[in-house]
């Protein structure tokens, strides 16, 4: 489909390995730390739902989603600074929205600044929940024995607790985050009963964490993780993303020295969705 913006004729194409060099060039604009890797992984899990958008054989912005079930998620909107506020960004974010509906998606979630959430509320999506960003190298503070490091064997039993505690499933995803040897997953059990599990996904000398899962009546587990992940990345830049209300977890990464970065705003087209454990978001993109 061709759509015309003040006179150019622009038109969105399905991401393309050609397409992550200038994705990670457009993306560094607002220093989101991406690398071509996140652009693979991205089209691995949803092949057909990472877009482009070109004026003529010009790539001038990039959108991305992945579905999980009945739940949706649209991340890495960007445009090209002297196209936007043009109808750029609402071309890539209808194209999503049609995407993911074309999959059953009834809900669909985004992480967005604080200062964007009147463009999606045009779209029909409402506000949520308010998260906050931290940033830094954590101290070295005194490790917690008690928390295992997940191997091969226990990864198919970390996916049927994943998908057990959120309601739907995200196999595709984990799947890939689990297997690859650059990242670090922790789990707590009991009797073999798991509680509750963190990833660690490390990217040279960035570690992201997230996503963190927890049995509601296991709640200070979340500390507990988020206390072993902490204890062994003194040597990294860490990002982790944080409910502005959740005052324990806020103290604790304060205490191991990482400082609040940016505010961000949750958003669902649709219902929001009902979890009933602890969580963290595995990433912004796909929530």
């Amino acid at each position: 489909m061709l759509y015309y913006v003040d006179g150019n004729m622009l038109h969105v194409e399905k991401m393309e390995v050609k397409d992550y060099s200038f994705a990670v060039q457009l993306s560094d604009t607002s220093d989101w730390k991406l690398i071509n890797r996140d652009f693979e992984f991205m089209n691995t899990i949803e092949p057909l739902g990472c877009f482009v958008l070109y004026d003529d054989s010009q790539q001038i912005g990039i959108a991305t989603t992945v579905c999980y079930d009945k739940i949706g998620w649209f991340g890495n909107l960007i445009i090209k600074k002297e196209y936007r506020n043009r109808g750029s960004g609402s071309i890539l974010l209808h194209k999503a929205i049609t995407y993911l509906r074309s999959k059953n998606v009834q809900k669909i979630g985004i992480f967005t600044y604080p200062k964007l959430t009147g463009f999606y509320e045009q779209f029909g999506f409402k506000k949520d929940k308010e998260f906050i960003v931290f940033q830094g190298n954590p101290a070295k503070l005194k490790d917690l024995e008690t928390i295992n490091v997940a191997k091969k064997d226990d990864f198919s039993k970390l996916l049927a607790f994943d998908k057990d505690c959120l309601g739907f499933n995200r196999e595709k995803t984990l799947n890939l985050l689990f297997s690859d040897k650059n990242n670090i997953v922790f789990f707590s059990t009991q009797n073999n009963f798991i509680k509750g599990y963190i990833v660690l996904k490390i990217f040279n000398d960035l570690v992201e964490i997230g996503p963190l899962v927890v049995r509601s009546n296991f709640k200070s587990v979340v500390i507990d993780l988020i206390t072993k992940a902490l204890c062994n990345l003194s040597k990294y830049t860490v990002l982790i993303y944080v409910p502005i209300n959740n005052e324990e977890i806020i103290n604790l990464l304060l205490t191991f020295g990482l400082k609040k970065d940016t505010a961000l705003v949750r958003m669902f087209l649709g219902s929001p969705i009902n979890i009933d454990c602890e969580y963290l978001p595995e990433s912004l993109e796909r929530g």
